[in-house]
């Protein structure tokens, strides 16, 4: 029985079955996805339809909910987060991966996958990690009950209050980092928050390019680099 975390998976599909295969994830495991499975690489629907299949047969897998999941159901009812969708984070690919170039796209996509979005948690809290999209803002009085910065939030790090984590350390993506630096962090050994982000919409950059996976039993990281065509 193993715990795995991965996250940002951006549509790149073939990338997150071959890191699938690498873990070969069995029923008695469970997989934590940390949000970002659409927007910006171009098989956003096959992620979901893989992820969606997962449950189906039988497989235990938990999904949070990150920005670009947001911003799709979002964007259908304000225009401001519309055109942020569409121009600056990937939303375009998205609703091509459907086959939708309507206004009115919530009405195209699949009950199932609609109904997924809608589920997505913003946090789960294990005994041993806290598991988020973007992260927590300690700044403010109830870090875990600020839910917009769970999604959103970046350079939070320097405000952490250990003691409101007591034993347990956070797992998050949403801010890309290559692996060579996640390996280096986890490998010191001082690290209580771990960023699993590697850019794997990101090809061929120095900041990414990479889907990660990290066990949170024994903090082996197996990482695929980015396959997609």
């Amino acid at each position: 029985m193993a715990r795995y975390a991965i996250s940002d998976i951006h549509g790149c599909i073939k990338t997150f079955n071959s890191l699938l295969d690498k873990i070969a994830l069995t029923k008695n495991d469970t997989l934590f996805l940390l949000g970002d499975y659409i927007d910006r690489g171009n098989n956003s629907k096959d992620v979901i339809d893989k992820i969606l299949n997962l449950k189906t047969e039988g497989f235990d897998v938990q999904c949070l909910l990150g920005n670009h999941e947001w911003l799709l159901l979002n964007a259908a009812y304000e225009r401001g987060y519309k055109d942020n969708w569409l121009s600056r984070n990937g939303g375009i690919a998205t609703l091509e991966s459907y086959g939708i170039i309507a206004e009115d796209y919530l009405n195209y996509i699949p009950e199932s996958h609609l109904h997924f979005f809608k589920s997505l948690q913003y946090f789960i809290e294990l005994d041993d990690y806290y598991l988020v999209h973007a992260g927590f803002n300690f700044k403010d009085e109830d870090p875990f009950g600020d839910y917009h910065s769970m999604i959103w939030i970046r350079d939070w790090y320097k405000h952490i209050k250990i003691s409101l984590l007591g034993d347990k350390k956070i797992v998050h993506g949403h801010t890309p980092r290559s692996i060579v630096s996640l390996r280096e962090d986890v490998a010191s050994g001082k690290k209580v928050v771990f960023d699993i982000d590697c850019g794997c919409v990101y090809k061929g950059r120095s900041f990414g390019g990479h889907l990660a996976s990290l066990n949170l039993d024994t903090l082996e990281i197996i990482g695929q680099e980015n396959i997609e065509d």
